[in-house]
């Protein structure tokens, strides 16, 4: 798993996009919302890391009163 590529999925001016970048030699990645929210993904690179997107992104529209 080298990188997560965005769906396009768009709720009301929350559209994702994923940035990666080297931190102390290894690859990390932050979800970024054009809203301003960033995230990193911890699970970055194991299987499961999709699962933690798509619950920290509906956390992320549950707090800003919208739904998942």
């Amino acid at each position: 798993m080298g990188r997560l590529i965005s769906t396009g999925v768009h709720r009301k001016g929350h559209s994702t996009e994923f940035k990666s970048t080297l931190v102390r030699n290894r690859k990390v990645c932050d979800m970024v919302c054009e809203c301003g929210f960033s995230t990193r993904i911890t699970s970055f690179g194991n299987p499961w890391c999709h699962i933690e997107v798509q619950v920290r992104y509906n956390d992320h529209l549950i707090e800003c009163g919208l739904e998942p």
